[in-house]
């Protein structure tokens, strides 16, 4: 019987370590420079940021653009991403990222270490992180975050067999989602019914910020041109309830980014997913919009940007 467990033990021990070190070679695999180049063709400006990105921007409208944007996802790993696609891909010289008002709220650091969010970005992210990111995760969620590795070897094994494709697909790393449908007549009649509308709370983000920073840091620090931007909202959303701390912040903060406040814009009840989204046919009529606007020479000096904004919006919707 000692005999037994002694050699079960150590083919477990045995085990542990074949898998570890398999592991490892996959990782060094994954992360080589290469597999974060953006396919096909040349990319100049991406856009970074969360579900108003992914939803609201039809790259394939924009030449030379990509949507890097992901649903819910903190500049915890905007970051990330951002690091590592630089990298491989110098020719990007333009950075557009969503800087809104629901950026600084308190749910924002909740999506970095939350046990209903970590799962849905570690796995994926899991070998792009350093120490000092797995520190503020483990100091934030020890216990989630140590549920959450065991579905890092299967992200990796899938990210290694689709390695050569682009990073984007390769790590389910986010990228623009045509919405089908509108759901503002229905929130509308509940409004009408006397259903509050969601608030967002005046209790900010801590980490939620820190890293926009890194963000900003890395842009700067490559060379690239960065501007802020707040998508598209409806008349009715809740997500202006913390705007006078957003600006404050924005102000004070982050004062030398040229800021692009699109929130005023005007779509139909019927080209929103809800009061924060964009549909497809909303997206379209926006991404015209925007690839016109980013290819004005004007955008690249400093001036009245609001004033640029509404002569692009009112030229691009007479074509």
């Amino acid at each position: 019987m000692k005999l037994f467990l002694r050699r079960l033990l150590l083919f477990i021990i045995l085990l542990i370590l074949a898998t570890t070190i398999l592991l490892g070679v996959l990782v060094q695999q994954v992360n080589k420079k290469e597999c974060f180049v953006l396919k096909p063709g040349l990319v100049e400006t991406v856009f970074l940021g969360f579900s108003h990105v992914q939803c609201n921007i039809n790259d394939s409208l924009i030449p030379h653009a990509r949507n890097l944007g992901d649903a819910a996802e903190p500049f915890f790993y905007t970051f990330q991403k951002a690091k590592r696609i630089f990298e491989s891909n110098p020719e990007i010289q333009n950075v557009f990222i969503e800087f809104s008002s629901k950026c600084i709220s308190n749910y924002m650091d909740s999506t970095i270490f939350s046990d209903y969010h970590m799962p849905q970005f570690l796995p994926r992210y899991a070998t792009v992180l350093d120490g000092e990111d797995y520190r503020l995760l483990l100091r934030l969620n020890a216990s989630q975050l140590l549920s959450t590795l065991s579905a890092v070897p299967r992200e990796t094994l899938l990210a290694y067999r689709n390695r050569h494709q682009d990073i984007m697909q390769a790590k389910k790393w986010g990228g623009f989602v045509y919405q089908t449908e509108s759901t503002v007549a229905k929130r509308l009649e509940r409004i009408r019914k006397g259903f509050p509308r969601p608030a967002l709370s005046n209790d900010t983000t801590k980490y939620n910020l820190i890293y926009l920073q890194k963000l900003v840091l890395l842009c700067q620090e490559k060379g690239k041109r960065i501007w802020f931007f707040s998508s598209p909202l409806h008349a009715q959303s809740g997500d202006r309830s913390n705007e006078a701390l957003f600006n404050e912040i924005r102000e004070t903060r982050f004062s030398t980014i040229p800021y692009l406040d699109f929130r005023d814009l005007y779509f139909p009840d019927e080209q929103y997913r809800d009061f924060e989204h964009l549909n497809g046919r909303g997206a379209r009529r926006f991404s015209i919009f925007l690839n016109q606007l980013i290819r004005d020479p004007a955008i690249r000096q400093p001036g009245n940007y609001q004033q640029l904004i509404y002569k692009t919006w009112i030229a691009s919707q007479a074509d």
